[in-house]
């Protein structure tokens, strides 16, 4: 599921919709993916031969690394260079610059086993709109942005029925304490699936 379609989805979940700016909308489409990467997390990995990774896409920290025999491995920042294409002319002839980038390098010591493995944090919040999420995301995610939706959106309505002076009906409306709560249980509900770091061997 990408984020696209969590939002699509969940806007067109039975109910009326008075919050229905795009830009509103999308706020709070990235709250939703924002709680969800801090209470549960998702973790990616990428394998590789060399002891230095480049930092991934989507990358939000460091969750642990390992060899092909799941030992443990430390690690430390670093800095390599790389050639960037900055610009293609008429002529197709390539400008090409060497920027400095961020690396993470491993400490290979001498039972470790390539390919080595980095486990990364994604980072969700800023996931791409028609990109795939991370599985076991989605759900939950949708569930929140609903939820979220329903507090905005209540108190939308309640003000809308107070402008036309129909006050028995905006008080016959759903409490919005009642809708935080049911934010506080998804929230707890993340935590408790919280995305478990790999077991490596210390030896």
């Amino acid at each position: 599921m990408t984020p696209n379609e969590i939002l699509d989805e969940v806007i067109h979940r039975p109910l009326v919709l008075y919050h229905d700016d795009p830009d509103r909308l999308e706020r709070l489409l990235r709250q939703a993916l924002g709680k969800y990467q801090d209470k549960a997390g998702a973790i990616l990995e990428q394998w590789g031969d060399e002891g230095s990774f480049e930092i991934p896409p989507h990358f939000h920290a460091v969750a642990g690394c390992s060899d092909s025999e799941r030992r443990y491995m430390p690690w430390r920042w670093g800095k390599a260079e790389k050639e960037v294409v900055t610009n293609t002319d008429e002529f197709g002839v390539e400008t090409v610059e060497i920027i400095p980038v961020k690396t993470i390098d491993l400490i290979i010591g001498r039972k470790h086993v390539a390919p080595y493995c980095l486990y990364y944090f994604a980072d969700l919040r800023h996931w791409p709109g028609d990109e795939e999420l991370p599985p076991d995301c989605g759900v939950l995610t949708a569930d929140y942005l609903e939820a979220l939706l329903n507090v905005v959106n209540i108190e939308r309505q309640r003000e809308a029925y107070l402008s036309m002076d129909m006050v028995q009906a905006a008080q016959e409306l759903q409490n919005v304490s009642e809708l935080r709560q049911r934010i506080t249980e998804i929230e707890t509900i993340m935590e408790e699936n919280k995305a478990l770091i790999p077991p490596a061997s210390q030896f």
